[in-house]
């Protein structure tokens, strides 16, 4: 399963998100200037987290990522706040 890009672009009432364990990508942009403040995720897979996923997210404090990653380029850019925490080794 996927997230696809830019699916939640500009979507300020957005300030949680709890996704399955089965999402295994999330694309571009997906979460862009959004309301989000903390996300978390957890899976036994590896997650692909494209292109810029929460660029311009200002209020983004807290992003815990129980799971290995893969391609993280310009993922946090423009958040201010954020503080991305990687559980695993890559």
């Amino acid at each position: 399963e996927e997230i696809g890009e830019r699916a939640f672009w500009c979507c300020t009432a957005l300030d949680k998100i709890e996704l399955p364990p089965n999402v295994l990508r999330i694309g571009a942009y997906a979460f862009g200037y959004t309301g989000i403040r903390e996300f978390e995720y957890h899976s036994d897979e590896t997650l692909e987290i494209l292109l810029g996923t929460f660029y311009g997210c200002e209020n983004l404090e807290k992003v815990i990522l129980d799971v290995p990653v893969t391609k993280l380029e310009y993922t946090f850019m423009e958040c201010p706040s954020c503080r991305p925490c990687n559980s695993q080794e890559n």
